[in-house]
This record gives C-alpha cells, structure tokens and sequence, in this order.
C-alpha cells in the first residue's frame, strides 16, 4: 500500500524480541502459557536495562532488529 502511495521506508524499528523465548524449550511460553509470566518480565527487565545502558543504543538494536524483520511488533515510517 505504501509503495503504491509512492512512499518508501525511512525508518523500521523492532520492538520486543520475547517470540525468541519460543526457542528454549524451558521458556517456550507458546507450549507452557504457565510460563508466560515469567518470560513477560524478563522482557520487561531487558526493555529497562537496556534503556539504562542507552537510550540510543536500544534504538540502533531496534532499527537492527526491524532492518532484519525481526521483533513482536515492526513500526515502520515512511516519507516520499
């Protein structure tokens, strides 16, 4: 719909990567949803961590992370 619009990507970020706890058969919340919890605040203790360290270095992870399609979420902006 963008490219149709004449629109391109101008920035693409990637938001939370807890999908990747799927991976881990002892954090697999998709099968184990008792999990879940645990594995949503982990997530939440990364997000602050990673703030704390830098604000700016997260957001090159993020972009990172949406320039490889990866994350729960791709927030993309796009400009003529």
């Amino acid at each position: 719909m963008a490219k149709d619009c004449g629109l391109k990507p101008k920035i693409v970020l990637g938001t939370e990567i807890i999908e990747f706890f799927g991976l881990n058969p002892d954090t697999n919340y998709y099968d184990h949803p008792e999990k879940g919890h645990n594995c949503h605040a982990a997530r939440r203790h990364w997000t602050k961590l990673l703030r704390q360290i830098s604000l700016e270095k997260k957001i090159t992870l993020s972009r990172a992370l949406g320039d490889m399609g990866l994350g729960r979420n791709l927030i993309a902006v796009f400009g003529k």
